[in-house]
């Protein structure tokens, strides 16, 4: 009866230990409106309205820090603890205060905050491009829809991506320009080679991504 206890007690001492460390700042980062670039981000990510009208405010001097939410991580030792958890007895799990992990969430609120940004945030082009071509399948999506709303500085990012091997990228790379219009007319010799796609799916939004920069004619000639 002992050994269980025993086991209990040293996995929560090794939580509340590592959760002590986890939570020492590691950085002093600025506020706005009492919140740092990051909880705004993540509020707007839940579907804040004011979060996303406080990040526009702001606008090109926070992208440096969505840029970096992109390559969130979470600490080894948070995932060990949240791993550690479930094998703790029922009556100390209430002690442990563990938090889930949320570098997938913080990495969709860098992307979606620097959508919110639109054509401030230039600068990121080259790293959500980066996060289209990734294996993050949420995050490919969520860059993909910031670098349409970023604008032509995206063109020439998306119009590159459409040749890469993976079909998801391709097809997240079509419908970016197709929000884009008429500003990606220069990525309209890639897109029709991709008329010919091997997967359907990558056909149709080709088609469609066409037709959103000049308009239905350009597929009847």
């Amino acid at each position: 009866m002992k050994r269980p206890l025993y086991i209990g007690l040293g996995l929560l001492g090794t939580i509340i230990l590592g959760g002590l460390l986890a939570s020492v700042p590691h950085s002093s980062r600025p506020t706005y409106q009492g919140k740092t670039v990051t909880e705004w981000a993540l509020l707007a990510y839940s579907g804040d309205g004011r979060a996303a009208l406080e990040l526009k405010a702001l606008g090109s001097n926070v992208v440096p820090e969505l840029v970096q939410m992109l390559d969130a991580k979470d600490p080894v030792i948070e995932k060990e603890m949240w791993d550690l958890q479930p094998k703790i007895p029922h009556p100390f799990r209430s002690m442990a205060h563990v938090k889930a992990p949320q570098a997938a969430a913080m990495r969709g609120a860098g992307a979606r905050s620097l959508g919110i940004l639109g054509p401030a945030a230039g600068a990121a082009v080259a790293a959500l491009g980066k996060a289209l071509c990734g294996n993050d399948h949420q995050l490919r999506w969520d860059a993909s829809a910031a670098l349409g709303r970023i604008g032509k500085k995206s063109v020439p990012v998306l119009t590159e991506a459409l040749k890469g091997q993976d079909p998801d990228v391709r097809r997240a790379s079509v419908y970016a320009l197709a929000e884009i219009g008429t500003q990606a007319e220069a990525s309209l010799p890639t897109l029709a080679k991709l008329l010919n796609d091997p997967d359907a799916n990558v056909r149709a939004a080709a088609a469609y991504s066409m037709h959103q920069i000049t308009g239905p004619h350009i597929l009847a000639n």
